[in-house]
Order: C-alpha cells, then sequence, then structure tokens
C-alpha cells in the first residue's frame, strides 16, 4: 500500500507544520510537524512501510512502534482525501 500527495496543491512550511493551499479550491490545509513530515515523504509515491520506517527515525521511536505508525499514515491520509491518495500498488 502507498500513500502519495495530491496534486494541485501548494505547500507552505509554518514554524510548528504546514500550509498547504487548493489553488482551484481556494482551500487551506493546516499540518502539523507530523502531518508535514508525512507530506514531503508523499511527493512521490512511498510505501506505508517506507514512511513509517523514515518516521521511526526522525522521531526516535522504535520497530514496536512502526504497527502503530503503519496505522496512524493510513488513517492520516483516509480523514484528508483532498490532501493525499491510498494506492494499492
Amino acid at each position: 500500500m502507498y500513500i502519495k500527495a495530491k496534486k494541485g496543491l501548494f505547500s507552505r512550511e509554518t514554524e510548528d507544520g504546514m500550509a498547504a493551499l487548493s489553488k482551484d479550491e481556494e482551500r487551506i490545509f493546516v499540518l502539523n510537524a507530523t502531518a508535514r513530515s508525512v507530506w514531503n515523504m508523499c511527493s512521490s509515491k512511498m510505501s506505508i512501510d517506507d514512511i513509517s520506517l523514515r518516521l521511526a527515525e526522525e522521531y526516535d521511536m522504535t520497530n514496536k512502534d512502526l504497527k502503530g505508525l503503519k496505522e496512524d499514515c493510513i488513517l492520516l491520509a483516509r480523514q484528508n482525501p483532498d490532501l493525499f491518495e491510498i494506492l494499492d500498488n
């Protein structure tokens, strides 16, 4: 399973996260630091396993946390369909 950032959005870094701007729909999405990390990893199609491993390294987590990280990545993408796509392959 893969996550990819949606096309047609522009992002701006903020002090504590990121704002994603939708030019077509004139919408603004505010992301916290963790969601910003996922967004940055998803500029191209990236597997949930790879995202989880990178997040674990970035936030100094253990391998025990990987299952929870995978579930959180999927939840983030599902709760924000205007920002992320979930792809099967």
